[in-house]
């Protein structure tokens, strides 16, 4: 049974007063514009598709690229304050569809062929447009409406039969100003937590560098090769009960930040022969291009069981009586570290490999005692906890703002005009 005051529709079930739309009863769409290899690079401003993609609002003071367009080009392509600029084509199926608003007139900028504009009428407020396209409803209806070939396309004719809610226009303004609140925390938290990353790399930078020595320390490099620091082949521990339980890690569980993100518990009769063997405390490095230059890995340290097995793709690193695995893990995540092992992958394109020995071989760029490798990782690892907190606080928000869309944009949960959204941090 229907609560008082909703309706049944063909998008579910919304308020009276909410209707629902067509793309082509709510405004027009038109194709980007195409040019041969030489139009580019000079002339007047042009926005391709990297300069919308994962862009909610397109940034009027950015500095794109140029195309030679003509003053009937820059009239038919025109970009003006409140047209949507969709992505018409993606190798992805969740690139398809994807939207960015034009906050400001853009004088004499034209955009791509691989792009769609939605020139829309008054019945869609400016910033109810920025929500409602990346809602995950209409998103799913998008994905369903597109083609796939080499990549996943949609055409004008998907859009247009494509359906929104349309609000009253007061309360159109009022979620768009509610999610707009939310937003901005979110991007105050993402830059305090970009700022934060940058501080801890430069940090880690000069303290592995020796170009910053810590209090109480001082001398010359103790150690000249990573392989002074760690166990040329770990040893493996007898795996006699089969019913032990071992940590499975994949290359999947761990981040691009060094970040352990899950792992799972498996008997040892469960675990596939030949899958890689690490110990707690080990430190796992992707072998495998492009996870190595990416910074795949992570050190072990809070694993479950003090055994575990993961992807073969992995090089197990284990501390020898010269050092402290944060700190081997540290260098393992430095940009020095995986510039210069870079150019020691070996094998064909896409499937290059780091070997072990080019590991071992790595040159430090300053080689610590235990004592002060103790105190790089401190340092370190109090940092590392700090940016763990933000970006838990940054998921959080996303998850408000997801859950927020989706009780704002069905309507079941109304706005008055003027509502507010939370507003600081502690709120949240």
């Amino acid at each position: 049974m229907l609560k008082p005051g909703y309706k049944q529709t063909d998008l579910g079930v919304l308020p009276e007063e909410w209707e629902v739309c067509s793309l082509s009863q709510l405004g027009e769409l038109k194709n980007g514009i195409n040019k041969s290899k030489e139009d580019f690079g000079h002339g007047f401003p042009f926005i391709n598709l990297m300069d919308v993609f994962g862009i909610s609002v397109i940034n009027p003071s950015k500095k794109f690229g140029l195309i030679n367009s003509s003053k009937g080009d820059r009239s038919a392509y025109s970009l003006l304050e409140g047209d949507v600029l969709f992505i018409r084509s993606s190798v992805k199926p969740e690139g398809v569809g994807l939207t960015a608003l034009v906050a400001k007139d853009l004088s004499d900028t034209v955009f791509s062929g691989f792009l769609i504009r939605f020139r829309s009428n008054e019945r869609l407020k400016s910033g109810y447009k920025t929500y409602c396209f990346a809602d995950e409803n209409f998103r799913k209806r998008v994905i369903e409406s597109s083609t796939v070939s080499a990549n996943t396309n949609i055409n004008q004719d998907a859009l247009r039969k494509l359906l929104i809610p349309v609000p009253p226009p007061a309360e159109q303004q009022a979620i768009a100003e509610a999610l707009g609140a939310v937003d901005a925390i979110l991007t105050s938290q993402q830059q305090l937590l970009a700022k934060k990353r940058a501080l801890k790399l430069a940090t880690q930078q000069a303290l592995l560098s020796g170009e910053r020595r810590l209090p109480g320390f001082a001398g010359e490099s103790e150690f000249e090769m990573l392989g002074e620091l760690i166990l040329s082949k770990p040893a493996k521990a007898a795996l006699e009960d089969k019913n032990e339980l071992v940590s499975f890690i994949g290359m999947e569980d761990v981040s691009e930040y060094g970040q352990l993100l899950s792992s799972r518990q498996l008997s040892i009769q469960e675990v596939n022969k030949g899958l890689t063997y690490f110990e707690r405390d080990d430190i796992l490095v992707a072998k495998i291009t492009p996870c190595f230059e990416n910074g795949k890995g992570a050190h072990v340290d809070s694993l479950k069981t003090r055994k575990g097995f993961g992807s073969t793709e992995f090089h197990v690193l284990r501390a020898n009586n010269n050092a402290i695995a944060k700190y081997i893990f540290y260098h393992t995540q430095s940009g020095d570290f995986r510039k210069k092992l870079e150019g020691e992958m070996i094998g064909t394109a896409g499937q290059k490999r780091v070997p072990i020995a080019a590991i071992l071989n790595y040159s430090l760029p300053f080689g610590h005692s235990k004592a002060e490798q103790r105190a790089i990782a401190a340092i370190l690892s109090d940092m590392d906890a700090e940016i763990e907190a933000l970006a838990a606080q940054v998921a959080k928000t996303q998850a408000l703002k997801q859950g927020m869309m989706q009780n704002l944009l069905t309507g079941n949960i109304r706005l008055r005009a003027g509502a507010a959204a939370p507003s600081s941090h502690p709120a949240l």
